[in-house]
C-alpha cells in the first residue's frame, strides 16, 4: 500500500493515502481512497476588500475509509450510499494497490453490513 498511488478509470481519478500502521497490530493498515473533481460545483465566496459575493467554484468527491488485514487478507470499506459503488470501490482499491510492490491483489466483494456497535 503505496500512499499518493492513482489510478484513473471511468473519468475518475481515484487516490490512496498514506497506510496508518498500528505499532500494536502491524497486520493492519488503515487509510482512506478517493477522487476528486475540479471545480464541479458552483460556489459563492465572500470577498472582504470588495464588499461582494464572488461566485466561484469548489471541487467535490468521494473519500472512502479502508481498513486492510494483510493477515487474514480482508479489505473492510465504508459504502457511501448513493455516492459510490461496491464494484467501483473493488476494482479501484485493486488497480491501486497493484500498481506498487511483487504481490498480484485482488479485491471481491464479499458484502456484510454492520451496526456501528459492532
Amino acid at each position: 500500500m503505496v500512499g499518493g498511488s492513482e489510478v484513473t478509470q471511468n473519468n475518475s481519478t481515484w487516490k490512496l493515502s498514506r497506510p496508518h500502521i498500528t505499532a500494536n497490530d502491524p497486520h493492519l493498515w488503515s487509510g482512506h481512497m478517493g477522487f476528486l473533481r475540479d471545480g464541479d460545483i458552483s460556489t459563492w465566496a465572500w470577498d472582504d476588500e470588495t464588499g461582494e459575493f464572488l461566485r466561484g467554484e469548489a471541487d467535490s468527491g468521494v473519500v472512502v475509509p479502508i481498513l486492510i488485514d494483510i493477515e487474514q487478507q480482508l479489505v473492510s470499506f465504508q459504502l457511501i450510499t448513493n455516492q459510490v459503488r461496491m464494484h467501483t470501490v473493488t476494482t479501484n482499491l485493486q488497480a491501486l494497490l497493484n500498481q506498487h510492490g511483487t504481490h498480484k491483489w485482488t479485491v471481491e466483494p464479499y458484502p456484510s453490513e454492520r451496526t456501528y456497535e459492532e
